[in-house]
């Protein structure tokens, strides 16, 4: 009998550079960013180059980081894909953007019958046991913390990643502990 192994896609999502992990059987496998310079590789020079004549950045940056994710989950095929959920932010049209990307996934995971989880950041990061937690709520002190508690071969690409390998990381000590998610909710 040959069982299968189980795929989970971890993914702090952006506009212009998501970072996502790949874990297999809740081992991590590897982790990269998707970004601009991953999309000028990829569809140089090819029909896929179709969004110069849009005005809207923030909607160019939103459909590229889509098609991107897209060839991801094409590419790994997971069985579960957890996702941060975007904050409120003070501008608009990024809050869209964001929105937009974290539904395209959703949607993707319905329509494939993906396990699908997403995280406000403060129930992940409540999630992975750390001494040296910020006790602040800042942006920059919780990248510099994400970015010191990962391995070097995450944190080399930034902190999309270091924190796309903490979401992960958080999903998997929930469940191997065999917490109720329920109880960590902060609607």
């Amino acid at each position: 009998m040959i069982v299968k192994d189980t795929v989970m896609l971890s993914i702090d999502s952006s506009l212009h550079s998501t970072g996502v992990t790949v874990w297999i059987n809740a081992k991590w496998h590897k982790t990269f960013p998707v970004n601009d310079e991953l999309w000028i590789k990829r569809y140089k020079n090819t029909s896929k180059v179709r969004y110069p004549t849009l005005r809207d950045t923030t909607l160019v940056s939103t459909e590229k980081m889509i098609e991107m994710l897209s060839d991801v989950i094409n590419k790994y095929n997971p069985d579960i894909i957890v996702i941060e959920r975007p904050v409120v932010l003070k501008n608009a049209k990024t809050q869209s953007g964001l929105d937009r990307v974290v539904g395209f996934v959703q949607s993707r995971c319905l329509f494939s019958d993906i396990d699908f989880q997403e995280y406000r950041p403060t129930e992940w990061r409540a999630l992975i046991k750390s001494d040296t937690k910020p006790t602040k709520s800042k942006k920059d002190l919780w990248k510099k913390w994400a970015m010191s508690i990962v391995p070097k071969s995450v944190s080399k690409y930034g902190d999309d990643c270091a924190e796309s390998y903490l979401l992960g990381q958080a999903h998997i000590n929930l469940f191997s502990n065999g917490v109720d998610y329920e109880e960590f909710k902060d609607d």
